[in-house]
């Protein structure tokens, strides 16, 4: 199954919740949504005639009847859109952020939406009982009433470890024989390929790998030979060995929440060049593995990159794992989730 980075987080906690819990799922009708589902779900409502937004605001009273009927506690509610219809609905509601409709439209510069996606996310999450969010940057713009509680994503440090790969082996699989930089995402504008390939072009002494596909393929035509796509990765164990076999992860974006791409590569001890955008500098300053540069900065990127010393590396590779394992594991991460959940029940 193909999975967005928000899907993904749901996966991983509801697994982890399952063990001590009920979870149930409720999606719309929709073809990216309803393919398979796994076995830890205590049951999957799938909202009949739901993929149009507006039938799915009309079917809100038979989502309540399944929350009643099955005596679920509390509805959790990821980003704005699928809490929205639910604003003045009896049942116990939190709504995670995993970004913004608002930081988008501001990225894209649509300045009409602006103030209409702010005011549509500042009355739904001031709705709920409580607000959990990735990251603080993405708070900056609201004034939350309800209890705000900041729990990022997590990750499996257990299975991402850089002690799990054969380096050696894998890079001789792969063909690297030089340094190399990594890209993990969707190929669309807000993820910055088109930098990294420009970063590419300029530091001909590396070997950049790309993983992922999507709408920007397009610009893969006008790659340097120093760069090689590997498609999209969706087996955990293969986008292991891909981290284990690079020596700096690369995330150009323009915009951001906080991607797993990001834990999963701190966690396989991976240094991290990024941009200033969304949460990536909350968690890479924090823990102090790698350079947060300006967006679009290819330059700049370059200039890191290029300069990368050994010393500061294998410093950046120990602080950036150490912290995830004692900050983000998924373990510590749920718990967090959690309190905020029973305090909520209560």
């Amino acid at each position: 199954m193909k999975l967005g980075g928000v899907e993904n987080a749901v996966r991983e906690i509801a697994k982890r919740l399952s063990k001590k819990h009920e979870v149930f799922l409720i999606v719309r009708d929709r073809p990216q949504n309803t393919n398979k589902f796994e076995k830890f779900w205590k049951e999957v409502f799938v909202v009949p005639e739901s993929d149009n937004y507006l039938n799915f605001i009309k079917k809100r009273k038979e989502v309540e009847k399944f929350v009643k009927t099955r005596n679920i506690d509390i509805v959790n509610f990821h980003n704005w859109s699928p809490a929205f219809p639910f604003i003045f609905s009896k049942f116990k509601k939190v709504l995670t952020f995993h970004g913004t409709s608002t930081e988008q439209a501001i990225v894209d510069r649509r300045w009409l939406k602006v103030p209409i996606m702010w005011l549509i996310e500042e009355i739904t999450a001031n709705s709920m009982d409580a607000v959990t969010s990735i990251t603080e940057f993405h708070m900056r713009l609201f004034k939350i009433l309800k209890p705000l509680h900041i729990i990022p994503n997590g990750v499996d440090t257990e299975f991402f470890d850089p002690r799990k790969v054969d380096r050696k082996k894998i890079r001789k699989k792969l063909g690297l024989t030089k340094p190399t930089a990594l890209f993990v995402g969707k190929f669309m504008p807000v993820k910055g390929l088109r930098h990294f390939i420009e970063i590419a072009k300029e530091v001909s002494d590396w070997e950049f790998i790309v993983v992922g596909d999507g709408e920007e393929r397009y610009l893969l035509e006008d790659a340097p030979k120093n760069l090689k796509w590997l498609g999209p990765i969706y087996d955990k164990k293969k986008l292991r060995e891909v981290y284990g076999a690079c020596d700096v992860l690369v995330i150009p974006s323009e915009n951001e929440g906080l991607p797993l791409v990001l834990l999963e590569g701190m966690a396989m001890e991976l240094p991290v060049v990024c941009s200033r955008a969304g949460g990536l500098p909350e968690i890479v300053e924090a823990a102090g593995c790698g350079v947060v540069v300006r967006p679009k900065d290819v330059s700049e990127f370059v200039r890191v990159i290029s300069n990368s010393g050994k010393r500061a590396v294998s410093n950046w590779k120990e602080q950036g794992r150490f912290f995830i394992k004692n900050n983000l594991d998924w373990k510590k991460v749920v718990k967090d989730l959690v309190i905020v959940f029973e305090g909520v029940i209560k």
